[in-house]
């Protein structure tokens, strides 16, 4: 089975929501500044959408050229990298924008530390809930 770009666009759509509601509360909680905290998860919704939708893509392909290449890792090990590469990718897109938005690096390493934590959690839980519903999947042939 392999996901659709509708399939792509609408988990990005979902997460997207629970991700920037944890983000505004992150920045709030460390900046103090809910003007700061708005427009941090504000940015990332611009920069972190376009992100999103190109890893989920890339991870189209990326199972297919993991099982031709190491037959005998278990699939589901791909979902695990595939968590930690979102989160890296993500963590580091939202201390830019921090440092950005406050000027402030150790405010931006406190957001993007905790994040870590909290998005990690979210996001595995976020995956395992789409992983449930067959709806914008296809039947692919591998050749």
């Amino acid at each position: 089975m392999q996901d659709t770009k509708r399939r792509s666009l609408l988990k990005g759509i979902t997460w997207r929501c629970i991700a920037s509601t944890d983000t505004l509360l992150l920045s709030w909680i460390f900046t103090g500044s809910i003007t700061a905290a708005l427009t941090i998860a504000s940015l990332e919704l611009i920069t972190k959408s376009a992100l999103y939708y190109v890893h989920e893509r890339a991870w189209v392909r990326i199972p297919r050229i993991w099982q031709k290449k190491a037959p005998k890792v278990p699939l589901w090990s791909t979902g695990a990298f595939k968590a930690i590469t979102w989160r890296l990718l993500g963590a580091l897109d939202t201390m830019t924008l921090a440092i950005i938005v406050t000027g402030d690096v150790g405010i931006a390493a406190s957001i993007g530390s905790v994040e870590v934590v909290t998005k990690l959690s979210l996001y595995y839980v976020h995956e395992r809930m789409w992983s449930t519903t067959g709806w914008g999947r296809e039947v692919v042939t591998l050749a």
